[in-house]
């Protein structure tokens, strides 16, 4: 039987569903063999408010476990993703870790402003179909819209 104590927690923050966080850092945990995860996503983080809110449950999980959460971001707006590294958990920044590249051998920026309009659209009619969808209770909890809490 595992001890609570080591179980380590890994928190998802996306600006979108966090699907992306989610496959990849899933992923990459399954490389490592006997350590056990509990699980915290974060969807649609668009604020600087929310941003905070969940910067605050990072920081609080370091202090009652003593241990340095991690933390797998697909946050776009540097802004938010600076509240998110600010935590002192190890950030993996996955679309940091893609765009930049990408930008230096295209010589392009990511994002046009109506890229992002269409985007900002999409994300609302996603959000509102997303709440209207319930989760069985025995794969998921949500204690709050945007937020879920999964076992590994």
């Amino acid at each position: 039987m595992q001890h609570k104590d080591d179980i380590r927690t890994v928190f998802f923050v996306s600006d979108r569903t966090g699907k992306t966080a989610e496959y990849i850092g899933e992923s990459l945990l399954s490389q490592f063999d006997g350590i056990s995860f509990e699980q915290q996503s974060f969807s649609f983080v668009n604020s600087s408010a929310e941003a905070a809110r969940i910067a605050g449950q990072i920081r609080q999980n370091a202090l009652a476990t003593g241990r340095q959460p991690l933390v797998f971001s697909t946050l776009v707006d540097e802004a938010l993703q600076e509240m998110i590294a600010s935590t002192g958990a190890c950030v993996i920044s996955l679309f940091n870790a893609f765009i930049d590249p990408l930008e230096k051998a295209w010589g392009s920026n990511p994002r046009t402003p109506s890229a992002d309009r269409m985007r900002n659209t999409a994300t609302r009619r996603i959000k509102n179909t997303l709440t209207r969808l319930s989760l069985p209770s025995n794969m998921m909890t949500a204690s709050r819209p945007g937020t879920m809490t999964r076992r590994m």
